[in-house]
């Protein structure tokens, strides 16, 4: 790795390996501020920079090692090369690196990809679909260049958020979708009306859900279903419209 050397005020000064300093500190910054409480940061610090797996050493500097996955579970934070979901952590982040080989001052950060990871991989792949990836892959007039993405991919892309909506909303994405209940379908993937909406539709129509709950979802469905269409519009009503739909509700 580079070094630096020589002396200052007649006394030598100790060689430092900056490449990997410059490298280090940034991996260290980028997981601590993904998943480090305030009053925690410092001791946490330190856990990550003792790199006691050898993980982080790994990504740096490993040809083939291109993932690093932080795990915070109470007051320790444990680093893999490999990517697990914890289901008694707090949080998780993973670093990428978009190129192979090992990784240097000048891949930083461009060539990094951060993601976070939280309550379960289909909940965050979901919400990362949905409110940055889907945008912008559904988006023509994307202003950088580059050409549109085909309408294909776009479509594929939205099957593919929509059955992971579908799963979120009515198990949370860390429950059996053949044992559906709406009664104890979690909140985690409501995050509007028109979920709740596509909840009761989901349930009104599936296969494996007993007859009573089907009927009952499609007469919930189906008392939604005239202001249905203004919520997809909302953000095209006037206030005074948006005011008599609240009222309706």
């Amino acid at each position: 790795g580079e070094t630096a050397s020589g002396w200052r005020g007649g006394h030598p000064i100790r060689p430092t390996r900056m490449a990997e300093d410059v490298r280090r500190e940034f991996v260290v910054n980028t997981v601590l501020d993904a998943v480090a409480p305030s009053h925690a940061r410092e001791h946490l610090r330190a856990q990550l920079s003792s790199d006691l797996t050898g993980a982080m050493g790994a990504f740096l500097d490993d040809q083939t090692t291109t993932v690093l996955q932080a795990t915070l579970a109470g007051d320790v934070v444990t680093c893999a090369n490999s990517v697990s979901f914890d289901t008694s952590s707090t949080a998780q982040v993973v670093l990428t690196k978009l190129r192979p080989g090992p990784l240097r001052p000048s891949d930083i950060p461009h060539a990094v990809s951060v993601s976070s990871m939280a309550h379960s991989p289909v909940s965050a792949l979901y919400h990362q679909l949905r409110q940055v990836y889907g945008p912008l892959l559904g988006n023509d007039a994307r202003g950088d260049g580059a050409a549109p993405v085909d309408a294909k991919l776009r479509g594929l892309v939205a099957e593919l958020e929509a059955g992971l909506g579908n799963v979120l909303r009515l198990t949370g994405g860390v429950g059996d979708l053949t044992r559906v209940d709406p009664a104890d379908s979690p909140l985690v993937g409501i995050a509007s009306p028109l979920d709740e909406f596509t909840l009761w539709s989901e349930v009104a129509y599936a296969k494996d859900v007993s007859e009573p709950t089907r009927r009952a979802a499609n007469e919930v469905y189906r008392a939604f279903e005239p202001v249905k269409e203004r919520f997809e519009r909302l953000h095209n009503l006037a206030d005074e419209d948006v005011l008599e739909l609240v009222d309706e509700i």
